[in-house]
């Protein structure tokens, strides 16, 4: 196998997969544009090309000949991860089809109802039930997503969705009050080996997730029964050993399923998962990618009471100061910059200034989880 690696993209999220990657052997090049992207400071080359610039990404892995990618921790690097496989004709991972049936909103949710796993009722436009959540089709972190009350409102929000979607649709799904968990596996022959659960919660963006804490609050058939269907759903479509992320929410005591991926999670997802787990989630979220051998064993008890918060400007502005109360403080295992003072946030409910990966042993007993994001502030000049 040769030992150059392409990982798409150099954000912060992509620490982890870098450094992994490196402790495998491999030579670690990050693809990415972003000057923000503080993960290309861990790899071994960095080029200086959008990880989304898909023509430009396959004439340099056919020039360098690079025949190991992994993708990043987003979703649009999967719809280059699934071009460079189509053109570069390898064959690791799963097949082109259950990516694109996986990271497709619409074309996972038939597949889901087709295998009895439970998912927000959807919507077509004759038919809708106010309040409903009008999404991208094929987006993630948030974007293109509006919650829509009156129905003179469903238009913009579809016209919305459809500017954040790449292949330019939107559906329309039952909108659900419930807690936001996530339920992140790995697959290994086609079953769950190791699953670690969060509640997560947001701030300025309500949605995309800013803070979360494991193990989450919910009960042992919850997660159990999730796993099962995840189970099902591997073997009905035979994926591949690997990563298998998924977001949920509850509806009259029932886990509903709003979405999956088969890669990494962002916002270093994965530190506080090694760290819980006691398992090189990254070095075999590279394995599963590339159809290496998986460690199955632990290298430790799974303990709890561990998660990340990323900290996010109030508006946009240059940066003057970020405040951390000692609350907050003494929860920190991991700090990571991502913008110091003297740099501009464009886009605050999106970009990151910085992420902390968080132990909560520590945390006062009068100090509710939810309001740590209360414990901080990004002081803009």
């Amino acid at each position: 196998m040769n030992n150059k690696i392409l990982i798409l993209n150099g954000s912060h999220s992509e620490i982890s997969i870098i450094q992994a990657a490196k402790n495998l052997g491999f030579y670690v090049i990050t693809a990415g544009n972003d000057e923000t992207g503080i993960g290309h400071n861990y790899s071994d080359q960095h080029i200086n090309i959008d990880y989304t610039d898909k023509s430009s990404l396959l004439s340099f892995c056919t020039i360098n000949e690079i025949t190991n990618i992994v993708p990043c921790a987003n979703d649009l690097c999967i719809e280059t991860f699934i071009f460079l496989k189509k053109n570069l004709k390898f064959d690791y991972f799963d097949t082109i089809e259950n990516l694109e049936i996986i990271h497709n909103k619409k074309i996972f949710k038939e597949l889901c109802i087709n295998l009895d796993i439970p998912v927000p009722a959807k919507y077509e436009l004759l038919n809708i039930q106010y309040p409903c959540i009008v999404k991208a089709n094929d987006n993630c972190g948030g974007r293109g997503i509006t919650i829509v009350h009156d129905p003179k409102n469903l238009n913009s929000a579809i016209e919305y969705a459809k500017k954040n979607s790449f292949d330019n649709d939107y559906l329309i799904e039952d909108y659900i009050d419930s807690h936001l968990y996530s339920l992140s596996t790995f697959i290994y022959n086609q079953e769950v080996i190791f699953k670690y659960d969060d509640i997560e919660f947001t701030k300025i963006n309500p949605f995309s997730v800013t803070l979360s804490k494991y193990p989450s609050n919910q009960d042992v058939e919850t997660i159990n029964y999730l796993v099962k269907k995840i189970n099902h759903l591997a073997k009905e479509i035979k994926l591949k050993n690997g990563v298998f992320h998924i977001q949920y929410m509850l509806k009259n005591n029932i886990p509903l399923i709003l979405e999956a991926t088969r890669r990494m999670s962002g916002d270093l997802y994965a530190l506080p998962v090694e760290l819980a787990l006691g398992v090189k989630w990254s070095e075999n979220y590279i394995r599963g990618i590339l159809d290496m051998d998986i460690v199955t064993s632990q290298e430790k008890q799974p303990r709890g009471g561990l998660g990340r918060i990323c900290l996010l400007a109030p508006k946009n502005g240059i940066i003057k100061e970020i405040k951390i109360a000692d609350q907050l403080e003494q929860l920190i295992i991991k700090k990571f910059e991502i913008l110091k003072p003297g740099m501009k946030v464009s886009n605050h409910q999106s970009q990151r200034v910085m992420v902390l990966i968080l132990d909560y042993k520590s945390l006062d007993s009068s100090v509710k989880i939810s309001e740590l994001e209360s414990y901080y502030s990004v002081v803009l000049e």
